[in-house]
């Protein structure tokens, strides 16, 4: 992504799906090695004139919808994922491994329960368009107002952003216990090693964890958003 980020592109993309879109912008940016899903909407032409690659990538990639992904997979191939592939691709919709007591143990994890992402009164809006709004009253009496606002994204109708206000309020009006990271040693076993090298971003896993004195457990399947690797003489 560095590269990228550090290149611009100067085009006019066609009205298309956001896949083709965005492997036009990565024609113009001279890059090869990427792995598209065709997408599942189709995005209005945006002429890009010396636009930075990378942020020309992620308005097509959020235009699609908030659950589509742009990222650099293990193989360090460009890698976009349609908004309903966390439902449909096997390694998204089925859990992959399971993370906890009796099963693959991991070091720390880091769960959190606030209102910190909660959003109840969205605003989506589409170049050349009217700006959609989806507010719910429950959770802004709970938790007082808190916007959610994005603009120029590359819709191709008011009907279509309204829709993506909704599916944004729908998963961030009410707070969720959160599983922001967890850290576990591959040197422990080799079934550790074969997770540190198999999984990757937007695969499923499920976390199992027992609070002390809690009485109670966080089991909950997650989807994988980043992995880092902290390697050191005899410690990974």
């Amino acid at each position: 992504l560095k590269p990228l980020g550090q290149n611009t592109v100067s085009l006019t993309t066609s009205a298309a799906a956001t896949g083709t879109v965005i492997r036009e912008i990565l024609q113009d940016a001279d890059w090869t090695d990427y792995d598209l899903d065709t997408g599942d909407s189709t995005l209005a032409a945006r002429t890009f004139t010396n636009t930075n690659a990378l942020s020309a990538l992620q308005l097509a990639a959020n235009s699609e919808g908030i659950t589509a992904k742009v990222y650099a997979n293990k193989n360090n191939a460009l890698t976009f994922k349609s908004r309903q592939a966390i439902y449909n691709d096997s390694n998204s919709n089925t859990s992959q491994a399971t993370f906890g007591a009796g099963n693959l143990s991991f070091e720390q994890i880091d769960i959190d329960y606030d209102d910190e992402l909660v959003r109840n009164k969205i605003s989506v809006n589409r170049t050349g368009g009217t700006a959609q709004t989806a507010t719910d009253s429950d959770s802004i009496l709970n938790y007082n107002e808190k916007s959610y606002v994005r603009s120029d994204l590359m819709i191709t109708s008011n009907a279509e952003s309204l829709n993506y206000a909704q599916s944004v309020l729908s998963e961030f009006k009410d707070p969720a216990v959160r599983c922001k990271s967890m850290t576990f040693s591959p040197l422990k076993h080799t079934d550790m090693i074969t997770q540190s090298l198999a999984r990757d971003i937007t695969d499923r896993i499920t976390v199992e964890f027992d609070p002390p004195g809690s009485g109670t457990t966080f089991s909950k399947q997650l989807i994988i958003g980043g992995i880092q690797h902290t390697i050191r003489p005899e410690s990974w």
